[in-house]
Parts: C-alpha cells; sequence; structure tokens
C-alpha cells in the first residue's frame, strides 16, 4: 500500500514540509502562505504539477525528523 497522498484527496497543513510529486520528479516542498506548492531549499520557486504528497519518514533510528532542517531536491 503506497503513503502517497493525491492533492485531489487532501492537503497537509501549509508550511509543513513533506515529499512532492511532479511531472519532474520527487521533492521535499511545502504549500507556501499563498497555497502554492514550493521546494523546501528553494521557496520562491514554485513547483508545478503537483499530484501527491506523503508526510517525511522517520530517520533510521526510528527518530521524528527535524522537518526544518530538511530541504532540496530528493532526486530527479
Amino acid at each position: 500500500m503506497s503513503d502517497w497522498i493525491s492533492v485531489e484527496e487532501n492537503l497537509p497543513k501549509q508550511n509543513e514540509k513533506v515529499l512532492i510529486s511532479n511531472c519532474r520528479g520527487t521533492h521535499i516542498g511545502f504549500l507556501n502562505q499563498k497555497n502554492k506548492w514550493v521546494e523546501a531549499s528553494r521557496p520562491q520557486y514554485e513547483l508545478k504539477t503537483v499530484t501527491h504528497w506523503q508526510r517525511l519518514p522517520d530517520t533510521p533510528d526510528g527518530k521524528e525528523l527535524k522537518k526544518e532542517n530538511v530541504g532540496g531536491l530528493v532526486n530527479e
């Protein structure tokens, strides 16, 4: 079962960093205060065609990621 959530079904809270999937790959980003998807490491750039998102996973040792310190591309 996939943890991906369609943006048509539900959205994360504003400014909550999550994994984002769009036509260019998978990114770490968030919905800004204007309800636009942006990349965490470059919030000045809007991400287009976001289709799905999911919450960030815990670290391998089971601790929650420090979401405020996470940014950038996961892959392209």
